[in-house]
């Protein structure tokens, strides 16, 4: 049990897909709740076997949540950047695009209209979820304004991101994202703008 409330826990919070693989997930439990336990019973404290079991699985849970957070820190990118590792260890990228700090805008053009509005919740496991979007506007190809509602709190809109023809993603001037993106815009600039300029030459 300790093992399934730890691995739960953890899925939960990192925002990692459990599989659906039975066998696994009791493969998983069972080694690390055996080692949960038995790092749990070298500590010399006893009460009694119900309360002993309860604190144990408790802190499974609250450790669980404690590396999750670390999982999801994006202190660990910098530490990866550092380390010359480029991945983040999310198998879907909408969980590296999510900025947790400031407000996301998110622009998504169709055949005919194109949606742009602040992202307030998408669809979890998957590279082309299904987003929610408020306070937007809709437009057509010609940027003609079709309908407003960026002052509207009652109205949502869902859009299929697989449907569309382009997304777009517009971070908040002080997001950390920015950081990130203005240090690959810097090296684009120095790096390849030079290039360019000697092959025009």
């Amino acid at each position: 049990m300790t093992g399934y409330v730890f691995n739960k826990t953890f899925h939960f919070v990192a925002l990692k897909q459990n599989t659906e693989d039975v066998e696994h997930i009791l493969t998983a439990s069972l080694v690390v709740g055996f080692i949960y336990c038995k790092i749990a019973s070298l500590i010399p404290i006893h009460i009694s076997d119900k309360i002993d079991t309860i604190c144990i699985v408790v802190s499974a849970l609250i450790l669980a949540y404690i590396f999750a957070r670390i999982f999801r820190c994006k202190y660990l990118i910098y530490v990866l950047d550092f380390l010359k590792i480029r991945d983040t260890g999310n198998v879907y990228y909408w969980d590296d695009l999510m900025d947790n700090d400031y407000p996301m805008k998110v622009k998504v053009s169709y055949n005919e209209n194109v949606y742009e509005g602040m992202l307030h919740n998408y669809e979890s496991y998957s590279n082309e979820p299904h987003i929610v979007l408020t306070s937007y506007i809709v437009k057509d190809k010609s940027d003609n304004v079709l309908d407003d509602f960026r002052d509207d709190n009652t109205k949502i809109i869902i859009l299929d991101t697989s449907e569309a023809e382009k997304v777009e993603v517009i971070y908040a001037k002080n997001s950390t994202i920015c950081k990130d993106l203005r240090e690959l815009c810097n090296s684009n600039s120095s790096l390849f703008n030079d290039r360019n300029n000697e092959e025009q030459d």
